[in-house]
């Protein structure tokens, strides 16, 4: 809006020019004649533009409440600069000339274009961003703080984020999609995310023993099956979720001592045995819903062996330690 009131002041002065010289032309012809009228009126519309953005920058800046008596204060200021103008700049042209006064003119456009020039700047009349899609934003009726956090790339409950996703199901709109942030952003929070992964592993295990119940009756498989597709997010969004991942793991590798260089087809062995297949048919279907189920905690129970068995490892070990230590003592006081 502000772009367009500074290009339609620009646009009066320069045309107001570019007619004026028309008007010089002597002696008057036809030919000159209609050059003045075809410009007139194929430049007119662009002059207005000015005045035309007015209004969408009063509702930008104005309050909610206020806008009404904003929109009415810029039409009084208008119309009544539309009723004196005319008389003073005739008064002007009687005392100092015509082509004086259509300079002076020029002179006034280009003085409000240089003066609303930084309003072009101004964050408050920049055009809002359309608004973002609903799998990447909260949605009416959700905890919008969890969903900003969890959009920073921040922990948030596992538990949480399971019952967004059912509901978003079971109301047919798309699931929120969660961006994977770059490795360097994630970095410092490592630390956080390995010690919620066994909460996490938990909970995820628990959870998906619960729908594997349910999916036992055909109807409901069936319906979930249905909404899933409708609740997945577009196929360019989840290109984009495979790109940052890879990136992501390739930066993790890298960063904690794995060389690039290394032969692939090993690296595709240790994914491969850290992520054993859950569902290799492309897609969730009523028949193979139980299926992938039992994959998926099969695979989660696995992390979670893991993760119990690296606890008791840390804390023998702690104990350990402390053991020798006590013994240590002992020795050195004998």
């Amino acid at each position: 809006a502000a772009g367009g009131c500074v290009l339609g002041n620009f646009i009066t002065a320069i045309l107001t020019i570019i007619i004026l010289q028309i008007v010089l032309i002597d002696p008057a012809s036809n030919t000159s004649f209609g050059v003045f009228v075809a410009t007139l009126y194929t430049g007119f519309p662009f002059t207005v533009i000015s005045q035309l953005s007015t209004g969408p920058m009063l509702d930008m800046i104005a309050p909610v409440d206020k806008k009404g008596f904003a929109q009415g204060a810029n039409t009084t200021v208008m119309d009544f600069s539309n009723a004196i103008s005319p008389w003073l700049l005739g008064i002007c042209a009687d005392n100092i000339g015509t082509e004086a006064t259509i300079w002076i003119c020029v002179g006034i456009s280009f003085l409000a274009a240089t003066i609303n020039f930084p309003l072009i700047f101004a964050k408050q009349l920049k055009r809002k961003p359309p608004p973002a899609p609903e799998y990447s934003r909260p949605m009416a009726g959700e905890d919008s703080e969890l969903i900003e956090k969890a959009l920073r790339g921040e922990w948030v409950p596992r538990e949480f984020l399971d019952d967004l996703f059912e509901s978003r199901l079971e109301s047919g709109q798309k699931f929120l999609v969660i961006p994977y942030r770059t490795y360097e952003e994630d970095k410092p929070l490592l630390k956080d995310f390995r010690k919620m992964a066994g909460e996490d592993f938990k909970f995820i295990v628990g959870r998906m023993t619960e729908y594997l119940t349910r999916v036992q009756d055909p109807e409901y498989r069936t319906a979930i099956a249905k909404q899933f597709k409708v609740s997945q997010p577009p196929d360019e969004e989840l290109e984009h979720l495979k790109s940052d991942l890879g990136r992501w793991f390739a930066d993790y590798m890298e960063d904690n001592g794995y060389f690039m260089d290394e032969v692939p087809i090993l690296y595709k062995q240790m994914i491969m045995r850290a992520f054993p297949p859950v569902n290799t048919s492309g897609e969730m279907t009523a028949d193979n819903m139980e299926q992938i189920l039992i994959n998926y905690i099969r695979v989660m129970k696995k992390y979670l062996k893991d993760e119990e068995n690296a606890g008791f490892i840390n804390a023998f070990a702690g104990r350990q330690i402390s053991a020798g230590t006590r013994t240590g003592g002992r020795q050195k006081s004998v």
